[in-house]
């Protein structure tokens, strides 16, 4: 029996019920390993209540459960993007781009950030692009931070699938997250809230980032050309399945289209919804990565 199948067999149980909620399933891979010195962090993005707006680092769309409601589940597919980071394009901590489907961080109020995805990056001194997977329970805390790299390569290109499944019952977090190019997958241990924080369920995002905080930390945004999310879907607590576009007819989550702006320049921007009758899914395409960075 081999490595991935022992890690597989002994996570059965819960990767039959992240399949039962996503819809897919693969092999799971052994445990994640150590990050390499120069990777940034992930952040929230205070996102207004409206159909359009701006947000610091992220492009793409957010759903917001209403008042009295929760989200539970949101899943993705898109492909590991081809960056060119030129010199020109790299920020003081270099030029990085995370494409990611997760729950909360979309408003002031959010504590936190439950994600996976992909990213690439470019740094000075590095002789080429570097790319990994993650997931990540993102804190505003500077002493709990949880981004953790997965032990799967990725490369420019790879179709990827992701999702967040949230249980109820026991306040835990399920992330997973499968290469389907190459057939190597993982999904984490039941993961809690980190301690003192309140993961609030209240939003879903499928969104391309500038981790790190973006160029205002010196994290430009790389050039990844375009990227297609596809297939995406949000589940609320209750069970009702549907997708970006919102759950107009019961009122359960309304979505907004959100896009990167740093000093007044736009620097991604993304297409309509593919369809709101069903999964759906957009283009996210670069227009610029933000001030050059001069030593």
């Amino acid at each position: 029996m081999g490595a991935l199948t022992r890690v597989l067999a002994a996570g059965t149980a819960l990767l039959a019920a992240a399949a039962l909620t996503a819809g897919t399933a693969g092999q799971v891979a052994a445990a994640p390993a150590a990050r390499g010195a120069a990777i940034s962090q992930h952040s929230a993005a205070e996102v207004p209540r409206s159909a359009t707006d701006t947000a610091d680092v992220w492009t793409g769309y957010v759903d917001t459960a209403c008042s009295t409601c929760h989200l539970r589940y949101v899943n993705a597919n898109f492909k590991v993007p081809t960056i060119s980071c030129p010199d020109s394009g790299k920020g003081e901590n270099g030029a990085w781009v995370s494409m990611w489907a997760g729950l909360d961080g979309a408003h002031s109020s959010d504590q936190t950030v439950e994600q996976v995805g992909a990213e690439g990056w470019c740094v000075t001194g590095q002789s080429g692009p570097g790319y990994e997977a993650f997931w990540d329970i993102y804190t505003s805390s500077s002493t709990v931070q949880h981004e953790v790299p997965l032990a799967i390569p990725v490369s420019p290109g790879d179709s990827i699938s992701v999702s967040v499944y949230y249980d109820q019952s026991t306040s835990t977090y399920s992330f997973l997250l499968e290469d389907n190019t190459t057939g190597a997958g993982w999904i984490s241990p039941p993961e809690s809230c980190p301690s003192g924080y309140t993961c609030e369920n209240t939003t879903a995002e499928v969104v391309a980032e500038a981790p790190g905080g973006g160029p205002k930390y010196g994290y430009n945004l790389a050039d990844f050309g375009s990227d297609t999310f596809s297939g995406t879907t949000v589940t609320s607590y209750d069970g009702t399945k549907g997708d970006l576009c919102g759950s107009s007819s019961d009122g359960l989550w309304s979505s907004a289209y959100v896009y990167e702006v740093y000093a007044g320049q736009q620097l991604a921007e993304a297409g309509s919804l593919s369809t709101c009758s069903g999964p759906d899914g957009f283009t996210v395409k670069y227009l610029a990565s933000g001030p050059v960075y001069t030593p």
